[in-house]
């Protein structure tokens, strides 16, 4: 009897399309580039209105690992079929920051450098497990990217960034708005959680 209810709720998800085993290679095809080798590249998606935010926790204590929470909605009606998904969320996402003064100038802030948090793929490895996401209308899914730089900080030290995530995809431009996120010296960071 229980398996007979494990069979019948995975032919449901199936069914009700909530996950999706497909694996169509429809605009798919093998490039070479000089700086990748070989490698799978996906045509790019049209019509697709998808809103890449970070909801999550934005303060973190200085010298602590550090997780940013990111949410890719889908904002249409329509489904978007993702073939390029990467299985291991984590690589479905960039991080692109710098460092935030309150003294800088509007000159200052235009000719900031800005640092890359990106997935790195050693190519003596098999490329990274895809698996197509279907996200339905209005529907979305949350992606956890380690923020390392904050593990950097002196625990004593306290500094702001300024960071947005874009995703790590050829088939979408996908980028978040900018915003804040601060390493706060550790002590004040427990006391300020009493």
């Amino acid at each position: 009897m229980k398996q007979l209810f494990w069979l019948f709720a995975a032919a449901l998800l199936c069914w009700s399309g909530c996950v999706d085993f497909s694996a169509s290679k429809a605009d798919q095809r093998l490039i070479s580039t000089p700086d990748a080798g070989l490698h799978l590249a996906y045509g790019a998606l049209s019509n697709y209105n998808l809103e890449l935010t970070c909801p999550g926790q934005k303060e973190f204590p200085s010298g602590q690992p550090a997780q940013l929470r990111f949410r890719l909605k889908n904002r249409d009606r329509n489904s978007i079929k993702i073939e390029e998904w990467y299985m291991a969320e984590p690589n479905n996402i960039i991080l692109n920051f710098r460092p935030l003064r309150s003294d800088e100038t509007p000159e200052e802030a235009a000719n900031a450098e800005w640092y890359t948090v990106q997935p790195e793929f050693s190519p003596d490895l098999p490329p990274p497990e895809r698996a197509p996401l279907l996200l339905h209308g209005e529907n979305m899914v949350f992606v956890d990217v380690a923020f390392p730089i904050i593990e950097a900080i002196p625990a004593d030290k306290s500094t702001r960034f300024l960071v947005y995530g874009q995703l790590n995809l050829l088939s979408l431009d996908v980028v978040s708005d900018m915003f804040v996120v601060t390493a706060v010296q550790q002590d004040v960071y427990e006391s300020g959680r009493d």
